[in-house]
């Protein structure tokens, strides 16, 4: 079966790619209505940021495998937890969270008590 880390650095490096071609693929319609310095719908730091993305850390629960990373966007580290679980040889995401920006993770609000974005569970799924 293949390991944790080797599919999510697959995964890592095949998102890259997608997102290369998309970026190479918009070019002509960049090219066309954007000035070349206009920021907007650029794509920029995209492929830099798909490539820095790392494992921080793996653990299990009962029915998946959570593996937290060091999301990387605009030069903000941002962690992400995805909840992967066993196929016949390899494995799948399933959900993937970010972590709470306003408990960073903790649970806890500014007040005490649990946090009113994430509900106390310091992590936001989409």
């Amino acid at each position: 079966m293949t390991s944790i880390e080797q599919f999510m650095d697959q995964y890592f490096l095949d998102r890259t790619k997608v997102k290369q071609a998309e970026i190479e693929l918009q070019l002509p319609h960049r090219q066309r209505y954007f000035a070349s310095g206009c920021r907007w719908d650029s794509r920029q730091g995209v492929l830099e940021s798909s490539r820095a993305e790392r494992i921080v850390s793996v653990s299990q629960t009962d029915t998946e495998t959570l593996v937290t990373t060091n999301g990387l966007h605009n030069n903000t580290t941002f962690p992400l937890r995805y909840h992967l679980r066993p196929t016949a040889e390899s494995w799948l995401i399933h959900d993937v969270e970010f972590q709470c920006p306003g408990c960073h993770g903790t649970g806890t609000g500014v007040h005490g008590g649990d946090c009113q974005i994430c509900g106390g569970k310091g992590w936001k799924g989409l």
